[in-house]
This record gives C-alpha cells, sequence and structure tokens, in this order.
C-alpha cells in the first residue's frame, strides 16, 4: 500500500513538472552572428512544442528596444522561413514567440552583418544623400515658414509696439494692441493705448508716494501705482 501511495506522488510531481514545460523557439538558420555581401536573408526556424497548449504568435523586431515585438509571423506547422532586408552594416533581428495573454515565452536575437560591396557603399551614400536633402528641405520650409511670420508681425500692431518697446514681451505688446488692462502693467503701456492721462496726482498717506494717472474720457479711468515702480496696483 506504501509503495502505490509513493508512486502516486511521483506520477503527480512528474505530471506538474511537464505542465510547466515552455514552448521553445529555435533558429535554423542563419547562425545568431553572420556577415554577408546580400541586402536580404531569410531567417528560418521552428517551435518546438512543450506542453503548454495555448495559441502562439510569433513577431519579427528590427529593433531591440523592449516592448517592440514588430511585424508577425505565420508559421505553418510550427515552421518558418521570414525574408529580411539588410539596410544597415549592422542589423539585428529579434525573434519572439509570444502567449495568448502577451506572455514573451521564447527569444532569439539574430545578428547580420552587411559587407561593405561597392554596390552597397552607392547604396548607403544614396540613401544618406536622399536623407540629407530631406532634412535640407524640411528646415528650408521652416526658415520660410518663420521667415513669413517674422515680416506678418513686424506689420502687426503688435510687433510695431515691439519694435518700439523691445524689452517688452511678445504676449504683452499684443495685450496693448487689443488695449487690454492688468495688474503689473507699465505705466508707458496704457500710455501707448491711451495716450497721456489728462491729470497725475501723487499722495503721501505716511507709506510713501502713491500716484494716480486718470484718463477722463474712459470707463476704467484711474490707475494707481503704490511703490513708485511704475506698475500698475489697482484701478478704478
Amino acid at each position: 500500500m506504501r509503495n502505490i501511495f509513493y508512486l502516486l506522488i511521483i506520477i503527480v510531481i512528474t505530471s506538474c513538472k511537464q505542465s510547466t514545460i515552455q514552448d521553445e523557439l529555435v533558429i535554423l538558420s542563419p547562425n545568431e552572428e553572420i556577415s554577408t555581401e546580400n541586402d536580404s536573408i531569410y531567417i528560418e526556424g521552428r517551435i518546438v512544442r512543450g506542453t503548454d497548449t495555448t495559441v502562439n504568435r510569433l513577431f519579427l523586431s528590427y529593433s531591440q528596444k523592449k516592448g517592440n515585438w514588430g511585424d508577425e509571423i505565420i508559421a505553418n506547422d510550427n515552421h518558418f522561413k521570414q525574408k529580411v532586408y539588410l539596410k544597415d552594416t549592422v542589423n539585428h533581428f529579434v525573434i519572439r514567440l509570444v502567449g495568448d495573454y502577451g506572455n514573451i515565452k521564447s527569444e532569439k536575437m539574430i545578428t547580420v552583418k552587411r559587407t561593405l560591396t561597392a554596390e552597397f557603399q552607392k547604396e548607403i551614400k544614396e540613401r544618406l544623400d536622399a536623407e540629407q536633402k530631406k532634412k535640407e528641405e524640411i528646415i528650408r520650409k521652416q526658415k520660410a515658414q518663420e521667415e513669413k511670420y517674422r515680416i506678418a508681425w513686424e506689420k502687426s500692431k503688435a510687433g510695431k509696439i515691439q519694435r518700439k518697446y523691445s524689452w517688452w514681451s511678445k504676449e504683452d505688446c499684443e495685450r496693448v494692441a487689443n488695449k487690454e488692462i492688468w495688474i503689473g502693467m507699465h505705466y508707458l503701456m496704457l500710455v501707448e493705448e491711451r495716450g497721456y492721462p489728462d491729470s497725475r496726482n501723487i499722495s503721501n498717506y505716511g507709506r510713501g508716494d502713491e500716484t494716480q494717472w486718470c484718463w477722463r474720457d474712459y470707463t476704467t479711468s484711474c490707475f494707481y501705482d503704490k511703490n513708485g515702480d511704475w506698475l500698475i496696483d489697482s484701478y478704478n
């Protein structure tokens, strides 16, 4: 009876071990690191099924970055053969076997070096020249747009104000051009909006000089500087 009990334990343990065997990804060709003069190669491999019965998906990535699975590969009878293009002198490919829930079961990395033949050097030069032309065209368009914006700004009312008061910010010049008033604006901004005030009064109530400027023809007519910094502290 004791022997039967031990046999049952062994069977249960063996079953548990088998149930944890993951599917494995095996690369048949090429080797992990090769060199070639060709502009493309085939990556061939197979999936060795373990005891895991969940559905597998294969992904090919041209990047070693985490979270970038890349393009999906279709496997027939657990076998796959995928053509890849060698765009650089050193090309990294990552093949990932992914489970139902996005878990990576197996992962293989292949590095392929492309030999610098005269034809490949020409191809690289043409690609770099095309990329450089594209960058230059983007920069040219950006500069043209900036110049167009600069001319339009200088012709605008706010731009003319900033040319006169170069230390004022663009935002403040736009607010002055729109005849806005706000706490903290400079006295000269009011002068730019309204002209010089109709009256100016200086008072001292024991806390230093306070200045009042008033424009009679405006609803908000009087503005106050309470500490002599020429910035508006209040108005009514």
